[in-house]
């Protein structure tokens, strides 16, 4: 058999295809960024101040610290948290009422009021924080910084927080 021819179809357009619409999303607020808030202390820190050693060997450091209220003097039961290079060293004692005693013997420059010490033996190189905590270890005030260098001589920390 001789095949016979088949028509061929003619060609048809292809469709161009139409694209989806889809939704732009809207812009979204950046969040306004909530400030930390500071900690409200019952004490404010009204000063923090180096001294020179007296009659402390090398790698010693003493801290002096004075709660008060100038309505009764020394506020008892506080005691202070110390970090040496983000350390804490232990703190045994807590602040006494009253009449505080002074830093030095006799009157001078670097005589002050305190009604708690704490001795520290150790390098003494780096960075010291004192802040006054309560009984359970929740500050009280701000934190005092002092940064001490490995021949310092001024190794007496001083720090003086009032009842607001």
């Amino acid at each position: 058999p001789i095949p016979s021819p088949t028509p061929t179809p003619l060609p048809t357009d292809t469709p161009t295809p139409v694209p989806t619409p889809t939704e732009t999303p809207l812009p979204t607020d950046t969040p306004t960024p909530v400030p930390t808030p500071t900690p409200a202390y019952l004490f404010d820190l009204e000063t923090a101040e180096r001294f020179v050693t007296e009659s402390l060997a090398q790698d010693i450091v003493r801290v002096y610290l004075y709660a008060y209220d100038p309505a009764q003097l020394g506020l008892p039961g506080y005691t202070m948290q110390v970090l040496h290079n983000g350390e804490v060293l232990p703190v045994d004692a807590v602040t006494s009422a009253g009449l505080p005693a002074q830093t030095r013997d006799m009157p001078g420059p670097y005589t002050r009021f305190f009604n708690l010490s704490a001795v520290f033996v150790g390098p003494q190189a780096g960075e010291w924080v004192v802040q006054l905590v309560d009984a359970n270890g929740v500050p009280q005030g701000p934190p005092a910084d002092f940064t001490l260098t490995p021949d310092d001589l001024q190794r007496e920390l001083y720090v003086r927080y009032r009842l607001k």
